[in-house]
This record gives structure tokens, sequence and C-alpha cells, in this order.
């Protein structure tokens, strides 16, 4: 998470990672609206790399990595 606007009601803050196993599974558990926003971007093949979540009052800015350790 790269960016924030408002509180998120799961309390993800900038900064904390968000995991999609190869199955689908976020972790930690999103929002349906986040989850699935993280869902489009890893089927985009584009250069897009940041992506946001899209309830405005407590929106969440996600920066796509391609893998982490």
């Amino acid at each position: 998470v790269v960016g924030t606007r408002g509180l998120c009601p799961r309390g993800i803050i900038e900064n904390d990672f968000v995991k999609m196993s190869a199955d689908g599974r976020i972790t930690p558990g999103l929002c349906p609206e986040a989850e699935k926003v993280l869902h489009m971007a890893a089927e985009d093949d584009s250069e897009i790399r940041e992506w946001c979540c899209p309830v405005y009052d407590h929106m969440l800015v996600f920066k796509k990595l391609d893998r982490v350790a």
C-alpha cells in the first residue's frame, strides 16, 4: 500500500503489504471492492503499476509488485 485517503475499516495503512496467492486468496482480507481491484491488477499485463480501491472515503493505493520474497 503506497497511499491512503481516510482510514481503511480493515486497518490497512500505508506501507502495509497485501499478498495474493496463486489461487487468488488475498491476505490480509480486504473489502470486496478492494479485492476486486487487486484481482483486476493481477490479470493486467500492462505497464500500470498502481491501482486504487474505489471506495473514496477510505481509499487505498496499491503498487503492484511482481513477486515479494
